[in-house]
């Protein structure tokens, strides 16, 4: 009866509308918030059960730097028009700073939307301030169409407000036929900073059989070429039917074999700008270096420089132009610079002038980016493969994977980011080492990294998962320690063999082990955990060690499967970090709507201290079923779902075409 008196009332300008711009006075500027929803979405209308109808109040939180909260409050009575004002001015000025929280309450009082904005203010020639405010619904995931972001098996870094998106392919490397002899496609996801790690599933690479009699190359040519999609002339990675012979240039044409990376997606780098809710896939050209898009990448690998506020795209291969022979260069080092005005994207090995740089990422393909703590390098490159040289006039490029044209690397790439400069250097100190084929990655808090796991290579190509664990790790008996770079030690191993597993640092100590299991394995933990007991020297073997700790998980907790994403979420207090995982391959064939929290603690059994993973699912599953997605925290909480497949790579699924975000809130 309210609400009809007040449109009776309101004859003119008819009933209440929903605020569109929220307007906060300060003492010398006025910031207004400009509110953005996904479409079909209306924050400010509770669909709550029992609870719905036009929000009761909307209530504003202002944090300074000082720690100093600030609250206001608008009555939805006092809100009726498209521009809403709190009447009171609130005490901030010209260089202030603070992050902002906006809530919007149902009917009853509970908070039923929410947006969030960090280090807000006025610069000292501002009188009025305009900002983004995406306001969401908390506690449910709202769907987003994205066809931009049509891929699986991609790499990403939240970087801003957003989370940008790289690589990835929209058809399956290897056919349903012969899976089984190639092993799964799915892996773990890139390492951010040293802030945390982030685990969308990442390119895997293609499969490989064996013909040659050099230990570690992988070969394709016993493959029966099956595919499930018609040969498609566009696809970069493709090469003649038969190896190009000296002097002959290879044919354009792609072949079976050739087409076992599968089909890249077409853009190589999409951006979800979160303040805006919306997904950019072509970027500004500002200079010669700068790049409107990397298309059809494929194999990168992510470092995010976040002081910066910047990503580097290392090794892989790309094609540039419609033509099948636009032979791209054979490294690839590409920039994407994160700006709220501009974000640019350039390249430092596209162009005439730039084609031969950068020899430690040329034909790098699927490698592993690990940040070291180091003041002369920043990440290393490690894993993957090496695509090699042959003999004809352009034959790098289409790829060949027939023997022996691509081996798994025993050196590793070293990468300055400050100053964009590139080399190679062993993997191992004493002795060579050639890693499995895409081993999980982890680091520890003091710099080292753990690897486990990936698919093991011998003269019969992938034959198994590998039970191998190593660290990286710096050494007092380097030769010149202040110059080398860090270098892998064999280590314990698994207690099951695991590819395609994902690792995770909890704790500045411990490193979480999750899937890469074929099956289940009963009452048995299927996690691993890891403890890193460093000498007080940062990222140094001498006088440290690691422990294999026994943990235990049930139901939920029993992380088993493959192809799906998951990430670290902040710690609170003492507590090791939680770890939200996301889609997958619970039941075979089918693509898992799993979306749930997992919390290691320590408790006592029997007089023992033991550790224990303890599982918890958000109000809400996705809600559909994702495998090969990937999943990020986004800089105000919400959790951001992108790409995957609406099923495993063996059944009759599509590439997604939405993504998911879903803004977690307690009272």
């Amino acid at each position: 009866m309210r609400w009809l008196l007040i449109c009776f009332i309101l004859v003119v300008s008819g009933c209440p509308k929903e605020p569109q711009i929220i307007e906060i006075p300060g003492r010398s500027c006025l910031l207004r918030l400009d509110i953005v929803q996904p479409e079909g979405v209306d924050s400010f209308r509770s669909d709550l059960p029992g609870d719905e109808g036009r929000f009761s109040s909307l209530d504003l939180k202002l944090t300074r730097q000082d720690g100093e909260l600030i609250e206001r409050r608008l009555l939805g009575d006092d809100a009726t028009s498209e521009v809403a004002r709190f009447g009171e001015p609130i005490n901030f000025a010209e260089g202030d700073r603070f992050d902002l929280e906006f809530l919007v309450r149902s009917p009853s009082g509970a908070v039923f939307a929410l947006g969030r904005r960090s280090d807000l203010g006025c610069g000292p020639n501002d009188t009025e301030l305009t900002v983004n405010l995406p306001v969401l619904p908390v506690n449910r995931w709202v769907t987003l169409a994205a066809p931009e972001v049509q891929r699986f098996e991609h790499e990403s870094v939240s970087l801003g407000s957003g989370v940008l998106l790289v690589g990835g392919r929209t058809t399956p490397w290897i056919s349903p036929s012969s899976r089984a002899d190639a092993g799964p496609s799915s892996d773990s996801g890139p390492l951010s900073d040293a802030g945390g790690v982030e685990a969308g599933v990442s390119d895997a690479g293609p499969a490989f059989d064996a013909g040659s009699a050099e230990a570690g190359v992988l070969d394709a040519s016993a493959h029966d070429g099956s595919i499930d999609h018609a040969p498609d002339a566009s696809l970069p990675d493709g090469g003649a039917t038969e190896d190009a012979g000296p002097g002959e240039v290879p044919a354009c044409e792609p072949s079976l074999e050739d087409q076992l990376l599968g089909e890249p997606a077409a853009r190589g780098v999409v951006y979800f700008e979160h303040e805006r809710m919306r997904f950019v896939d072509e970027f500004e050209i500002q200079s010669g270096r700068h790049m409107a898009q990397v298309p059809r990448l494929l194999g990168a690998s992510l470092f995010h420089q976040s002081e910066r506020q910047r990503v580097l795209m290392l090794g892989g291969i790309s094609l540039r132009g419609g033509s099948f022979c636009d032979v791209p260069p054979p490294a690839q080092f590409q920039i994407f610079d994160y700006s709220e005005v501009t974000p640019r994207l350039s390249s430092l090995t596209w162009g005439e002038d730039q084609r031969e740089s950068h020899f430690a990422l040329q034909r790098l393909m699927f490698p592993r980016a690990i940040p070291v703590d180091h003041d002369l390098m920043d990440v290393v490159l490690l894993g993957g493969y090496w695509g090699r040289h042959q003999t004809a006039p352009d034959a790098d490029w289409p790829p060949r994977h027939d023997p022996p044209t691509v081996e798994m690397p025993h050196r590793m790439a070293v990468i300055n980011a400050s100053n964009f400069v590139s080399r190679r250097d062993n993997l191992g100190l004493d002795s060579e080492i050639r890693l499995p084929f895409q081993p999980g990655t982890a680091s520890f808090g003091d710099g080292s990294a753990l690897i486990f796991g990936g698919w093991e290579v011998d003269q019969q190509g992938l034959t198994e998962p590998s039970t191998r664990v190593y660290q990286l790790l710096r050494s007092n008996t380097a030769a010149n320690i202040d110059i080398e770079a860090p270098h892998i030690y064999s280590e314990i191993s698994l207690s099951q063999a695991r590819a395609g597993a994902k690792g995770f640092g909890v704790s500045a100590e411990m490193v979480l082990v999750l899937g890469g299991l074929e099956a289940p394995i009963g009452q048995e933990s299927s996690l691993e955990l890891y403890r890193w007991r460093s000498n007080g020297r940062r990222g140094f073997r001498e006088g440290g060690s690691l422990e294999h700790l026994p943990v235990q998980a049930q139901g939920a907790a029993q992380v088993w499967d493959r192809g799906f994403a998951a990430t670290t979420l902040p710690c609170e207090g003492t507590n090791p970090c939680p770890v939200l995982v996301v889609g997958g391959e619970e039941q075979a064939g089918v693509a898992s709507d799993r979306a749930v929290l997992l919390s290691l603690r320590q408790v006592e059994q029997q007089g023992q201290l033991i550790w224990q993973v303890e599982s918890q699912p958000l109000a809400q599953q996705l809600p559909e079923g994702r495998w090969g997605a990937s999943v990020s925290l986004l800089s105000d909480g919400s959790y951001f779902v992108a790409g995957g497949r609406t099923a495993p790579p063996e059944s009759s699924g599509t590439p997604a075409q939405s993504a998911f975000i879903y803004v977690p809130y307690s009272p």
